[in-house]
């Protein structure tokens, strides 16, 4: 079996991420993965569990090793508050 590429995984990612509460953003490194806190639907639902933080998982591809790392990186969400992340 032939390793996918980078663009290839990312596309695979979004289309399993369809449908559900996660985001994958594609980046010159890589993708981002994160929770989808913009869509009321999503919305609603996390903060019917009172979150008070989200995660963004970056991640970096490597495509002549087929690796793959990742850093996490915490935002607090603004109780009452609408939130908007600049990134």
């Amino acid at each position: 079996m032939q390793p996918i590429s980078a663009t290839q995984l990312v596309q695979l990612l979004q289309q399993n991420a369809a449908n559900s509460p996660y985001i994958i953003e594609p980046k010159p490194y890589g993708f981002d993965l994160k929770l989808n806190i913009v869509d009321a639907k999503w919305y609603n639902l996390l903060a019917a569990h009172s979150l008070k933080r989200t995660f963004t998982i970056e991640a970096t591809i490597d495509e002549s090793s087929h690796s793959l790392a990742t850093n996490d990186r915490t935002f607090t969400i603004p109780t009452g508050k609408p939130l908007v992340l600049l990134v």
